[in-house]
């Protein structure tokens, strides 16, 4: 990703970056985790269009989760999004690519495969967890961005059956 549409990114959401380093590899998007001089660190998104082609769903979705999430009973919050200077959760730079910024938690981080032994054990945690929070969520169509391929129980379906495997190889 061109270094000068990161930064023009990144001001679009904050004031006075001071750092913007990349996060993870960027198979479907291209994600920094941004520092600024008097505000909050953000991660910085630009998702694939050529993958998701009403990315403007992304956002309505992660609304409908976050709002869902906070309302919910004994439930962990997910980031905020952020919104633009333009007003809203996301903003198009000229190349037509689409960004949107969330808080970042400091100390975060995603795994692509496990790297301890106990660290698919957490899943076993979690993923009860995850379930019963948004247990409410299966009776709204909140995924329209992936309607004809994906369903929330075949999501969970799909996480037990990884959770199987990599306990079954560890």
């Amino acid at each position: 990703m061109n270094e000068l549409l990161v930064q023009k990114a990144a001001t679009q959401f904050g004031n006075e970056p001071t750092a913007i380093k990349a996060l993870g590899s960027g198979l479907i998007h291209h994600t920094y985790c941004v520092h600024y001089k008097n505000s909050p660190a953000m991660v910085l998104q630009a998702i694939n269009k050529n993958t998701f082609k009403k990315p403007e769903n992304i956002i309505q979705n992660y609304c409908m989760v976050q709002n869902y999430l906070s309302n919910a009973e004994n439930s962990n919050a997910i980031a905020g999004l952020v919104t633009s200077k333009n007003g809203s959760y996301f903003w198009e730079d000229e190349a037509e690519n689409f960004w949107r910024a969330t808080l970042y938690f400091e100390n975060s981080y995603a795994l692509k495969m496990p790297t301890a032994p106990h660290k698919p054990r957490l899943l076993q945690i979690v993923l009860p967890h995850l379930q019963n929070n948004s247990a409410g969520l299966i009776q709204i169509n909140y995924m329209r961005s992936f309607r004809a391929f994906i369903t929330w129980r075949t999501v969970t379906s799909n996480l037990k059956m990884l959770l199987k495997e990599l306990l079954s190889s560890g």
